[in-house]
């Protein structure tokens, strides 16, 4: 049960919730989650706002959950017979694209915390050089900023 609670915690620092009947813990609940935390980041660095927080959070989460059990998913899908090669292909995508997300958290922001430890200080200086921009479609509202 301790890992349902760390996932709740999770979303509801950042303001989620689960819906009756949703599992905190479903693959689509987590990448979910960490598509927010991507926009949340994409917005701070867009208003220039404190990104550690954010990236802290991601690097977390990566670690406590989706690191620890996308590569079992991969490996029981691998082993399964009859099953489309779609499927195998999409777990090997999003265990290299958490593998490297990670990296790139732990390189820029340190080792995470353990759960329940709270936040911890910066450990290297970070400048990003990815530019984030969302594209523009018909109907949006111009930007003042």
């Amino acid at each position: 049960m301790k890992l349902m609670e760390d996932l709740v915690r999770f979303y509801e620092y950042f303001g989620l919730r689960i819906q009756p009947g949703d599992h905190p813990d479903h693959l689509c609940a987590e990448l979910e989650f960490m598509h927010y935390m991507a926009f949340k980041e994409a917005a701070a660095l867009a208003h220039a706002d404190p990104v550690a927080d954010v990236r802290r959070a991601q690097r977390d989460f990566l670690d406590r959950h989706l690191c620890r059990w996308l590569p079992r998913i991969r490996s029981r899908l691998q082993s399964a017979r009859d099953l489309p090669s779609f499927y195998l292909f999409a777990a090997e995508l999003a265990e290299d694209f958490c593998r490297r997300d990670i990296a790139w958290l732990k390189a820029a922001w340190g080792k995470p915390s353990p759960p329940g430890a709270g936040e911890t200080g910066l450990t290297s200086d970070f400048t990003s050089s990815i530019t984030v921009t969302r594209p523009k479609h018909e109907g949006d509202q111009a930007s003042t900023g």
